[in-house]
């Protein structure tokens, strides 16, 4: 190395070192963190009339505040009507002691004022003298308290855990004016660059790119840039079927798992500023993935069309066959032809990978891209060794890593050339200074990546939550095996199983061609599947769509097996184990298949496992048969290809028949009527039907006295039923033209407790009895106060009943806790109309979010969750009550009513909860003041 070159390399080093510190720097931080204050109770209160409780939900993402500031009297003031013999001056829960809230009470008449956090009581103070004032200055912050009465000393204390927040509760009269003073801030959820972080960036940015050009001159300044001959890539066959599959696929793809997650982050971005979790894990947000998800919110954020969703996706697998091809046009030395078995095995190979796991919203597609991309340069290395593909190589690396752990496969191909790379640098090949210079641009690029826009202790602590509050995202190496045992769990359709055992396939015919020799260009990919699947064993979940991250590599392998094959002399020992393989690992998915993803109605004919096994028996003896006959030279070889396409097509072609032919809605007319201009559907929601709470009307007693009062319908609205529990035993009049009728009954309920329905015929003598059964009630969901029962549990109905009865019948001498409203009549309506109410914030599911794209997510911003009035849940989705939902405070400072939902075979599986106030409570607002 000549003196110019090694001051070269020299400073090379030193300016990457420098990007290393700078971006080092910029993650250490700290970031700012994006924090606010909310203070309550308003002043002056607002316009109502409770009677017992005041209140302002605070659905706070951590359930935890970070700071708790409150003024309280505890002398003698104005309490509310209904409140308790124990008076709560101010509560951060409703239920302190369950939900181990802050709590400050008195007795109604005399006593000590008493301030606790669950059942810990922290003081109790004695009741100040007749006219004497009283007031208690409390602050909370983080698990340090402390308390200073009127005239006493201060007390202070550490709490084993801070206390939860999932409001701000009193039963004292604020249109008293009582001196109460909250002030309450959340913990911070987003954070936002400081100007020393923004600046360190640009800067390491910029050596970065210095580092780069320095180490990489020479080649540049001798290459020859012009009179370079391209050879024109024609459009063949393979490329042909690869387009019209992607464009199909597009429209008919069904519901991905995870796709309503995406898009929820995604729209939530748009408010908070930061991509989250939403659903679970305390909201917080994702530990990587910034700069991506950036990207994707330009489209996914800014948009309700299914087809504008995906169409990213489908750009960037076009990318990948773009890339893939011409790496096979490379290494196999010719263009796809259209008898070419290798090149349609290649092709087929793609077409399986995309269709099962390339049409979502999960960040699989763009791993591939960069994956096959990793995979491109350094099969340019292996015949160059040059330097610049290695940089290409590590930067492309470092966009896959910070993307999702599983990107980490993207590093597969640069691992597989370390050993030619170690080589090279003993050989005096390639400069060890050059390998330097690529590890620390590499390092510092993804450093630079990981920490965007936010720093180091906040994505420790958002990866802790995520692994804390699952098992999910904590899983080790040694557990890698889940991964395949998931092949048989949620979403394992047949072309995902079909996927994995091309890869399987791929990895078996590498390891038994290992005998001869051959070039690393042409054991690149194959090696690169086999480092791949190791890799997946670092990533902490499990889950069967990883796979997908090597749709990109596994063609290219699998075209560069194929062609070894085919090449060698075939023998009929070598046939025979080449089919049997091919059979088995195709039986074996087509065996078994799961929904493709929720709401996945009327495509049931894709999950019959007959359809697909004996399209595999089918294709194989049909090519097994032309081989017999001569039509084929190498049956073989063509019946891997010829498998996959009939699974392909088994698959297309019954999604596609379903869709025609299944009433309503389907994923594919959501997707093919969003591409319409002016798009107004609801997806899902146009074809279901809810109860609305406003339309429901109590029916009359029989008599018109109730409990020895006359009653008639005016003002029973259902908050009013609601509120008290009726008397049951009571006959009420059916109305007339027939109307659907339902009961509600409380969730809380004994097992041994049954409600009876009773049908009678109303005459001149009273009521006679015509039918009476037990009611077949619902399983109570969660903490659900309320569930509605629909006729179609009662006993059969006679066609001359006219009159109905509800009543609780007790199995033992036990305090019944069940109870039940007055049966009431309603009117079904279309959910998408509710959804599209202006004044509806619908918590949805995140499964089938995507299929409602009418529907208004509550927002979650400065660490604190919206209190939704609707919420539309999925059985196998995310309990929105389970303990690490931003949202699970809404059950203690709301009542949820349950009802159930019709249309889409049966609904879907999909339970409605109306979320109100109590009716003796009143909502006070808060106020909201951004502290930095």
């Amino acid at each position: 190395m000549s003196a110019v070159d090694s001051r070269r390399a020299t400073a090379a080093i030193v300016v990457a070192l420098a990007a290393l510190a700078a971006v080092t720097l910029a993650a250490l931080g700290p970031a700012l963190p994006d924090e606010v204050e909310y203070s309550w109770p308003p002043d002056p209160p607002p316009i109502s009339s409770p009677t017992r409780t005041w209140l302002s939900p605070l659905l706070l993402a951590r359930h935890e505040a970070d700071t708790i500031r409150a003024h309280v009297p505890c002398q003698a003031t104005r309490v509310l009507r209904d409140a308790g013999s124990s008076i709560l001056l101010f509560g951060t829960a409703r239920a302190p002691t369950s939900w181990n809230g802050l709590a400050v009470t008195r007795p109604r008449v005399g006593g000590a004022t008493v301030v606790a956090v669950g059942r810990d009581e922290l003081v109790s103070i004695p009741a100040p003298r007749p006219g004497a004032s009283c007031a208690l200055e409390i602050t909370v912050e983080g698990r340090n308290w402390k308390i200073e009465p009127t005239g006493r000393p201060a007390r202070s204390g550490t709490l084993e855990s801070r206390p939860t927040v999932t409001g701000l509760f009193t039963e004292l009269d604020l249109r008293s004016n009582p001196g109460l003073d909250v002030t309450v801030r959340p913990i911070a959820q987003d954070t936002r660059p400081s100007d020393r972080q923004t600046l360190l960036r640009l800067v390491a940015a910029l050596l970065l790119a210095a580092a780069v050009v320095i180490t990489v001159w020479p080649d540049l300044r001798h290459r020859r840039w012009g009179g370079v001959k391209r050879n024109r890539q024609r459009f063949a066959a393979q490329d042909g079927v690869v387009v019209v599959l992607l464009a199909v696929w597009w429209m008919l793809a069904p519901l991905n798992y995870d796709d309503g997650w995406v898009r929820a982050r995604q729209l939530n971005s748009l408010i908070s500023g930061g991509f989250s979790s939403y659903y679970e894990h305390w909201g917080t947000n994702l530990p990587l993935a910034a700069w991506f998800e950036w990207v994707q919110h330009l489209v996914v954020g800014h948009t309700s069309s299914l087809a504008a969703d995906r169409l990213p996706s489908a750009a960037l697998l076009v990318a990948t066959w773009i890339v893939a091809r011409r790496c096979l046009t490379r290494t196999l030395g010719r263009s796809p032809a259209r008898r070419d078995v290798a090149w349609w095995s290649a092709a087929l190979t793609f077409c399986v990978g995309a269709t099962a796991y390339g049409m979502t919203l999960r960040p699989e597609p763009v791993i591939v891209l960069l994956a096959v991309g990793v995979l491109a340069v350094s099969m340019q290395y292996a015949q160059t060794s040059a330097t610049s593909p290695l940089f290409a190589a590590v930067l492309l690396g470092g966009l896959a890593v910070t993307v999702h752990p599983a990107g980490v496969v993207a590093l597969a191909p640069l691992v597989v050339c370390l050993p030619r790379i170690v080589r090279d640098a003993k050989r005096g090949v390639l400069p060890l200074s050059n390998i330097v210079t690529v590890a620390l641009v590499g390092l510092a690029w993804t450093v630079l990546l990981a920490f965007l826009d936010s720093d180091l202790s906040q994505r420790r602590e958002s990866t802790a939550l995520l692994r804390n509050a699952d098992s999910f995202h904590s899983k080790g190496v040694f557990q890698e095996l889940e991964r395949y045992g998931n092949l048989s769990g949620i979403g394992s359709s047949v072309l995902r199983r079909e996927f994995v055992a091309i890869l399987l396939l791929a990895v078996v015919a590498f390891v038994a061609g290992t005998s001869g020799r051959r070039s690393l260009t042409e054991r690149l990919p194959s090696a690169s599947i086999v480092v791949g699947l190791a890799l997946l064993a670092f990533v902490p979940s499990k889950w069967i769509w990883h796979f997908g991250v090597l749709v990109g590599i596994a063609t290219i392998a699998v075209g560069v097996e194929s062609d070894r094959l085919v090449k060698r002399e075939s023998s009929p020992r070598r046939a025979l184990a080449v089919t049997a393989t091919v059979m088995v690992f195709s039986l074996w998915a087509g065996l078994h298949s799961d929904p493709w993803g929720p709401l996945d109605v009327g495509a049931t004919w894709s999950r019959a496992p007959a359809l697909f096994v004996s399209a595999t028996i089918g294709t194989i003896a049909i090519v097994i048969a032309l081989g017999l006959a001569g039509r084929i030279r190498r049956p073989e070889m063509v019946v891997f290809p010829a498998v996959a396409a009939a699974l392909l097509a088994v698959t297309v072609a019954t999604i596609g028949a379903a869709a025609v032919v299944t009433d309503g809605w389907t994923a594919t007319r959501q997707a093919l009527a969003s591409i319409a201009p002016g798009d107004t559907s609801c997806g899902v929601g146009d074809d279901l039907r809810i109860p609305t709470l406003n339309s429901m009307t109590p029916l009359l007693p029989v008599g018109g006295v109730l409990n020895g009062r006359t009653i008639d319908s005016r003002g029973q609205g259902t908050r009013d039923l609601l509120s008290r529990r009726p008397t049951s035993d009571h006959w009420y009049r059916l109305r007339r033209p027939v109307a659907p009728i339902g009961f509600f009954v409380s969730s809380r309920r004994r097992p041994s407790d049954h409600v009876v329905v009773a049908w009678g015929r109303l005459g001149h003598g009273g009521v006679e009895t015509l039918r009476t059964g037990i009611v077949d009630l619902p399983t109570a969901r969660h903490a659900t106060r309320w569930t509605f029962v629909l006729a179609r549990s009662f006993p059969k109905r006679p066609r001359n009943a006219n009159a109905i009865s509800v009543a609780v019948r007790r199995q033992d001498a036990r305090t019944s806790t069940t109870a039940v409203t007055r049966p009431m009549s309603f009117h079904w309506t279309r959910l998408s109309r509710v959804l599209t109410d202006d004044a509806t914030v619908a918590l949805v599911d995140p499964f089938v979010f995507e299929a409602t794209p009418c529907a208004r997510l509550p927002a979650i911003a400065h660490g604190v969750a919206q209190a939704p009035n609707l919420i539309v849940e999925w059985p196998r989705g995310p309990n929105f009550a389970n303990y690490s939902s931003p949202f699970r405070g809404v059950v203690d400072a709301l009542d949820t009513v349950s009802v159930p939902m019709e249309g889409l075979a049966g609904g879907g599986g999909l339970v409605v909860h109306w979320v109100i106030a109590h009716p003796r409570d009143a909502v006070a607002p808060m106020s909201q003041r951004s502290v930095n």
